[in-house]
């Protein structure tokens, strides 16, 4: 009897494990909408996080603003924060 080896990439085993979730299937609308966004965008950023890893290249974020943006930065607090007293407890 002969055995057949299969190699199986690292995104089939992503795509296998996605489909193993139905509830983000149903929340992505796939049946309205005929597509499972989630798993879409999951491997299409593992294939990104591969060809990084193939040419040397820094893995580029999708994020948009980056993390700590200083647009986003709420104000700095005052030196001493505010204490207000408490009213007494019967």
């Amino acid at each position: 009897m002969k055995t057949i080896s299969r190699t199986v990439s690292q995104r089939d085993s992503v795509s296998y494990t996605l489909d193993l979730f139905p509830f983000l299937k149903c929340q992505d609308g796939e049946r309205t909408f005929g597509d499972y966004r989630t798993k879409r965008d999951i491997l299409v950023i593992c294939n990104a996080l591969a060809d990084a890893m193939q040419t040397g290249k820094a893995y580029q974020k999708r994020l948009d603003p980056p993390p700590a943006d200083a647009r986003y930065c709420p104000p700095p607090r005052s030196a001493e924060p505010k204490v207000t007293a408490r009213p007494d407890r019967k």
